[in-house]
């Protein structure tokens, strides 16, 4: 066996075990950012379903309250459209990115929208009318 094929497997059997030893709910539980997690419900890597009840519970551990978790039915792990999820499903669409605008739109341009008006109020001298946010 040459040295850089025993290398390339001492490497792949170590990144195996970190992975094998990686919980991931060490990392969602300290995450308190507003958050958007996709699942495919046909990923043959991790089970959707489930994943999204753990991602679920460890956000709410964290003390998340502004995050949305969304398993699309036909999609694969790479969230593109897909019959079974398996490697002979034709890449198609991809899924999700009106819900990923949406998401966005709602949590940012909303806030920043109230910000500004916030500030406009902060500095309008006592005689003018208070701004109000567009409906």
């Amino acid at each position: 066996m040459e040295m850089t094929e025993a290398r390339a497997r001492i490497l792949d059997w170590i990144a195996n075990q970190r992975r094998a030893n990686f919980d991931p709910v060490t990392a969602w539980v300290k995450v308190t950012v507003p958050t958007l997690v996709y699942e495919g419900e046909l990923d043959r890597f991790l089970p959707a379903h489930e994943s999204a009840e753990i991602i679920g519970r460890a956000l709410a551990k964290s003390g998340n309250r502004d995050y949305t978790i969304k398993v699309f039915p036909y999609a694969n792990h790479g969230l593109w459209r897909a019959e079974t999820g398996g490697p002979s499903d034709p890449l198609s669409v991809r899924v999700g990115d009106d819900v990923l605008m949406q998401w966005l739109v709602s949590r940012f341009v909303s806030r920043a929208a109230e910000q500004m008006v916030r500030h406009a109020n902060q500095r309008a001298l006592p005689s003018q009318p208070e701004v109000t946010a567009p409906v």
